[in-house]
């Protein structure tokens, strides 16, 4: 499943990266800023369809959600190297004036990582949904607050495998009762509320 319809709320933006022209969308708000990423099913407009989007806007928060290079539904064909990625994402982020945040969601939660490691103070929180592997991530380097969050029925990357990482460095470990893999899209309001209060605790 994925999601062709741009709304009002979404503006279709383009960046030159490393001579690569990148699309992604963007929506206004005030000065904190999260960054999105899809999982590899979807596309960017997945944020819209489940209204998160619209919720993050009533929090005075601008959007920037990225068609992950590569994923089959991306607008983006070219494939990137993760390192390539998290440049990007530097490059998208580096004009916040706010506070900063990003959003992984299954198999770009790895990028979303890998650039929390590097963003140090500059990142407020992360939040990853249903990671697929934190091989390779130094976690005692992030130093922003982490929130992960599964679905009770998740079959392809259930809590069990990653939670104690989290844990470990005093991240939160959010459970959403009888969602699966995409929690977000079996239970929107839920995840949209944890999602919501994560970010206002962090903007404190």
């Amino acid at each position: 499943m994925h999601y062709l319809i741009l709304r009002e709320t979404l503006e279709k933006r383009s960046l030159d990266h490393k001579g690569i022209k990148l699309t992604y969308y963007y929506a206004a708000g005030g000065d904190d800023t999260i960054v999105m990423m899809h999982g590899y099913s979807f596309n960017s407009m997945v944020w819209d369809r489940i209204g998160l989007v619209s919720a993050l806007g009533d929090m005075d928060l601008s959007v920037v959600a990225v068609d992950v290079p590569g994923f089959p539904h991306s607008v983006n064909r070219l494939a990137m190297g993760e390192n390539d990625l998290v440049s990007f994402l530097d490059a998208l982020s580096s004009s916040v004036k706010g506070k900063l945040f990003i959003l992984g969601s299954s198999a770009s939660c790895h990028a979303a990582l890998k650039f929390a490691e590097a963003a140090g103070g500059r990142l407020s929180g992360i939040i990853i949904v249903a990671p697929v592997s934190l091989k390779s991530i130094s976690m005692n380097r992030i130093r922003a607050k982490v929130l992960a969050v599964w679905g009770s029925e998740d079959d392809v990357a259930p809590a069990y495998l990653n939670e104690d990482a989290i844990k470990s460095i005093n991240g939160i470990v959010a459970i959403i009762k009888g969602a699966g893999h995409a929690c977000y899209i079996g239970r929107p309001k839920e995840f949209i509320k944890i999602l919501s209060e994560f970010i206002d605790s962090a903007r404190e």
